[in-house]
């Protein structure tokens, strides 16, 4: 009974140590995702359009000759990516009722009510169509040197820039990700 004893006890005492020994799990990467429809904007309520013709919904942003920009979100960069190198990626269905005009939708970042990142996403050379929602993919890169910054927000805002006609956002998805880790 002794030997049996010592036995298990050696055998746990192993075991221990060989799962004690393994290496530290890494943390996952940085990834948060944010579905922005009329009812989470942040500001500018006053371009939501209701109607049926929205581009999934009956609620839409529109940018016109009296709003030079629609919809908006802000997000403020958690301390975990603080001095980190992260993407946006922004996925927005967009329409106009002039190819010619130029609207877009700006990325910027802001700290302690200073500017210093302002990057669109070239809404405009995705139109193909008058009055036709077509959708927009981009993906920005948001140096260290940003995120280090102190009270760091990302904001992307619809741009409707010469005001000529409207520019329409709808179905906005913002995904932020950790750059230089294995996703």
């Amino acid at each position: 009974m002794k030997k049996a004893g010592l036995l298990l006890l050696t055998l746990i005492g192993g075991l221990t140590l060989i799962t004690g020994c393994g290496s530290t799990p890494e943390s996952a990467p940085f990834r948060q995702v944010e579905n922005i429809d009329p009812d989470h904007w942040i500001y500018n309520y006053n371009t939501v359009i209701e109607g049926a013709d929205g581009h999934t919904g009956k609620k839409f942003s529109r940018a016109d000759s009296a709003n030079s920009f629609g919809i908006g979100y802000s997000y403020l960069i958690p301390d975990s990516m603080k001095g980190k190198a992260f993407s946006v990626t922004v996925d927005a269905w967009v329409r106009s009722g002039d190819l010619s005009h130029v609207c877009d939708i700006a990325l910027t970042c802001t700290s302690n009510d200073s500017i210093t990142l302002w990057t669109g996403c070239g809404a405009k050379e995705f139109l193909k169509n008058p009055n036709e929602w077509t959708q927009v993919i981009r993906t920005i890169t948001v140096p260290a040197d940003i995120t280090s910054k102190n009270n760091t927000y990302i904001n992307v805002i619809s741009h409707n820039i010469d005001q000529r006609s409207f520019f329409d956002v709808d179905d906005m998805k913002i995904e932020y990700r950790e750059l230089n880790a294995i996703n």
